[in-house]
């Protein structure tokens, strides 16, 4: 859907090429990005890679500051304990309807949706 409204992403599993070392490439990723946009999910909680992520972010906090954007998804209905730092930073909530967490969370950058491409 980004990719769609001219906003390109980074995603670790479609980007790493086989071989190569995983921290390593999101790391630099993390470095170059403007924006980081954390999937709220169960995957999410289980994953001990999202939770370094979120360090990163946070560690960040002058490059990052108001650039992370929590985007609640499948699976969880409140913050984790282990993701608190985050529980105050205003979320977009795609659990109930899609269309409308692409709107809320395109408006950040002031592009309309359109949902003929998500």
């Amino acid at each position: 859907m980004l990719g769609d409204h001219g906003i390109e992403a980074y995603l670790s599993f479609d980007e790493i090429v086989p071989g190569r070392a995983w921290r390593a490439e999101v790391g630099a990723a993390l470095e170059r990005c403007q924006w980081i946009l954390l999937i709220l999910s169960a995957d999410a909680r289980k994953s001990e890679f999202v939770l370094e992520e979120i360090g990163y972010a946070l560690s960040k906090s002058k490059k990052f500051a108001g650039r992370i954007i929590p985007l609640w998804y499948r699976g969880i209905r409140k913050f984790p304990r282990e993701w608190y730092p985050l529980e105050a930073v205003q979320h977009v909530d795609f659990r109930e309807s899609f269309d409308a967490g692409c709107e809320q969370l395109l408006r950040i950058w002031k592009i309309p949706h359109r949902p003929d491409v998500t």
